[in-house]
């Protein structure tokens, strides 16, 4: 069995900006002061930058948005972002219909995506590419470009033209946050390793009893472990990480976890398991609802989640893919929610916004300790 061990080096050092000065000097690096570039920093509450990404055009017309926005939605504690774009060309900087034009695209996929556009600011680095900031006596020219006004006709023109599925991408950020796959260029990045400490078996995974055979000790397991086979095209294992080893009758796991090894490991599809030390295989509401949130997480990355499994006693195990509970997504989670925590004295023939209402009430009670009222 394969095992994998994530190393972290050193946190981030600490950066913040207060001050468009601050972002121009963070930005700034010796061996790029005579191309352009966009370099982006997402920062917190407390102005903290807690993400950078940086796009190398050859004109602004060539701007990727869309890789843009891709990278911007893995940085999941940002509330705002400041833009540097690097113009060389002199001092005397004009803030062109290309700026501008970018700006706005920039702007309505930002805010679409929930991290508006605080500063997008335009200098001139050629000159200083010899000298770091803290040697500086003054900053290179900088110019604020001013918020263009867009209405609501220019605003959807621009989201057809960019094509960019932006409410999905907003979608993954809001289920993974804090999750940042973003170098910090000027800072001291945080290093994620894989290491193999075991080969992974020789294995073909044909259908759900060959998850189980695989993983059979699971069942003496006295609490809750959650495991992923990481899968290849072929469908061959390339290696099992377990992600969770929780209580009694609960683990706790968020789709990052999941989707963090599958990357690394450079999956094709992935298979999550789970045991119930209780050796019943009957589905939770909870079981439901986080096997849901896994399949869309792994959908935004074009990784396949196979299956979602519950391993028992005695042989048992139920597979999700096998009772239907895979490929609905979250729109038919709260069906399968109902079937197995249905509020009593609640009839199938009850007003389903109802029965919504008092199954969401009896989950709150149940997992956040509020009371029903």
């Amino acid at each position: 069995m394969t095992e994998y061990v994530f190393e972290a080096g050193a946190l981030p050092a600490q950066k913040t900006i207060r001050s468009l000065s601050d972002a121009v000097r963070l930005a700034w690096t010796p061996n790029d002061c005579a191309v352009q570039w966009l370099k982006f920093y997402y920062v917190n509450d407390e102005n903290e930058v807690i993400g950078t990404s940086a796009e190398y055009p050859r004109g602004l017309a060539f701007c990727d948005i869309g890789h843009i926005m891709k990278t911007a939605a893995n940085v999941g504690g940002a509330t705002m972002v400041d833009i540097v774009y690097n113009r060389p060309g002199g001092a005397d900087l004009s803030q062109s219909e290309a700026v501008y034009d970018i700006y706005e695209k920039l702007l309505v996929a930002f805010g679409d995506l929930g991290v508006p556009i605080r500063a997008l600011i335009e200098t001139d680095f050629r000159g200083w590419d010899s000298s770091p900031p803290a040697t500086w006596n003054s900053d290179p020219v900088i110019i604020e470009v001013v918020k263009p006004y867009i209405a609501g006709e220019r605003q959807e023109e621009i989201r057809l033209e960019l094509g960019v599925d932006v409410a999905a991408l907003r979608k993954y950020r809001e289920t993974c946050p804090g999750h940042c796959l973003a170098p910090f260029p000027g800072v001291d990045t945080i290093r994620v390793e894989l290491k193999k400490l075991r080969d992974p078996p020789c294995t073909k995974i044909l259908g759900p009893k060959d998850a189980r055979d695989l993983l059979a000790e699971m069942e003496d397991y006295d609490r809750e472990h959650m495991k992923v086979l990481y899968l290849d095209g072929a469908g061959q294992v390339i290696g099992i990480e377990n992600i969770s080893v929780g209580i009694l009758n609960q683990a706790l796991v968020h789709p990052r976890e999941v989707l963090k090894g599958a990357i690394l490991a450079s999956a094709a599809s992935v298979i999550v398991v789970h045991n119930h030390p209780s050796g019943e295989i009957e589905p939770s509401s909870q079981d439901i609802s986080i096997s849901a949130a896994i399949e869309e997480a792994c959908k935004l990355m074009n990784i396949r989640c196979l299956d979602f499994m519950i391993i028992g006693t005695n042989g048992r195990f139920a597979s999700f893919k096998e009772l239907g509970y895979m490929g609905r997504g979250h729109s038919d989670t709260l069906d399968a929610i109902l079937k197995f925590n249905r509020p009593p004295g609640v009839g199938e023939g009850d007003d389903a916004c109802s029965v919504a209402y008092r199954a969401a009430l009896k989950t709150m009670e149940k997992y956040c300790g509020t009371k029903s009222q």
